[in-house]
Formats: C-alpha cells, sequence, structure tokens
C-alpha cells in the first residue's frame, strides 16, 4: 500500500515497468492486488518492449496505445459522475447480462444507480394509455 493511492474517487493507472534490472511484472500484479483488495478499480499498464533501468523513454505501445485509453477512460468518468444510470428490465426469464455493480457505479463513479423492472415499465405504459383515454374522453366532451 506504500505506491497506492487510496482516494476511490480518482481513476487509477498503476505502470509496471518492463526493465531489464527490475521486476515490473511483479510489480504490476502486487499493487493491483492491492486495489482489488480494497476495492478499488486500477488499469494496469505493462509495455511489450524490455528496458535497461536508465531508459527514461516510454515505449511506443505503452504511449500510443495505453496510457492514451487510460486518459480516455478518465475522462468519460469524470463525465459521468453526478449522472445517474438506468438499468431498465433487471433480471429477464432469470438472465442476469443487464445487473450492473451498484458499488462500483456509486463509489467509484460517482452516479446513482436506479432500477426499473419490465413489470414496472409495462404497468407505465398500460397507466399512461388509460390516462390518454380518460384524458382524451374530457377534452372530446
Amino acid at each position: 500500500m506504500e505506491t497506492m493511492d487510496m482516494t476511490p474517487q480518482i481513476p487509477k493507472a498503476v505502470w509496471g515497468f518492463n526493465g531489464t534490472e527490475r521486476p515490473g511484472a511483479v510489480y504490476l500484479a502486487a499493487v493491483l492486488s492491492g486495489h482489488n483488495q480494497k476495492g478499488i478499480p486500477a488499469f494496469g499498464i505493462y509495455g511489450r518492449e524490455v528496458q535497461d533501468a536508465g531508459d527514461e523513454n516510454i515505449p511506443g505501445d505503452v504511449a500510443a496505445g495505453k496510457i492514451l485509453q487510460f486518459a480516455k477512460a478518465g475522462l468519460v468518468v469524470a463525465q459521468m459522475r453526478g449522472k445517474s444510470y438506468l438499468a431498465m428490465g433487471g433480471v429477464s426469464m432469470g438472465d442476469r447480462g443487464s445487473i450492473v455493480d451498484q458499488a462500483l457505479f456509486e463509489n467509484y463513479l460517482g452516479m446513482r444507480v436506479e432500477t426499473i423492472d419490465m413489470t414496472e415499465i409495462l404497468r407505465r405504459i398500460d397507466r399512461g394509455s388509460t390516462m390518454r383515454k380518460n384524458f382524451n374522453a374530457r377534452c372530446s366532451g
């Protein structure tokens, strides 16, 4: 935890330096595991190219792909903060495909999660058509 930022509201990226003298993959696995144990999502970055310890260049695959991916994800998280996520349908015929991790959305992304069941959607559609019929009958009479 010495190298971990424990602030859950800030997106995390950890670069495990792929070097000749240091075990970057071991460090990366350990710090990502620590984040996971604390329930803090983190984005792991590990380059394909092996570098010498004194090499201060950021490898092309890290700079062009992985860091850019993290930056884009961070922007999306910032844009979603304070918004609501509406999960419509929830469980349909026993399929859990549309169930979201509410704790991740609320604690990490800063979003409120609202769920509405399919029966409620159908009830509101039916109620809406009944209300429209009553409104139309009053207006025409």
